[in-house]
């Protein structure tokens, strides 16, 4: 197993920016929303910042077993972000999608150690149907995972 310190870097470089980016935006909008009426900032008919706290693992499953979630999630982030980034440091055709991966979790990662939660405030809605409420870290995941859709889809189709 050998490691390709230039690729060790930039990975480094790159997840530590997610981390921070989500970890600002998190912060930004704590601060922000305490100050509103309602700890709400409603910007149009689907689509608000919310205060909203995740206690429970992806989406507020298990949010009434937080002690044992918590630790569940700890675990298995952790166990999924250290596979991610020793394959990818070790394997250069390891796709670059991992680092957002990797950057999302460990922003909510951060969180869990912090805060004992996950600060979640992008809402999107459509009439009363709620999707729901996601952060940047979250979002990265998706980002990462849509892409690895993609691209067994088109090597499939080829």
């Amino acid at each position: 197993m050998k490691i390709n310190i230039k690729r060790f870097a930039m990975a480094v470089i790159v997840i530590v920016c997610m981390v921070l980016i989500d970890q600002y935006s998190k912060n930004f909008f704590i601060s922000y929303l305490k100050k509103q009426p309602g700890y709400l900032l409603k910007f149009n008919s689907f689509f608000d910042i919310v205060y909203s706290w995740n206690y429970g693992i992806s989406m507020g499953f298990f949010n009434q077993h937080q002690k044992y979630s918590n630790i569940i999630f700890l675990i298995l982030n952790s166990t999924i972000i250290l596979y991610l980034f020793i394959t990818y440091v070790v394997d250069v055709n390891a796709p670059k999608f991992y680092l957002m991966v990797i950057g999302g979790g460990g922003g909510n990662l951060f969180d869990r150690f912090t805060k004992g939660a996950v600060f979640d405030f992008i809402s999107i809605h459509y009439k009363e149907y709620y999707f729901p409420a996601f952060n940047l870290a979250d979002a990265f995941i998706t980002m990462a995972i849509l892409m690895l859709v993609w691209e067994i889809y088109l090597k499939k189709k080829l």
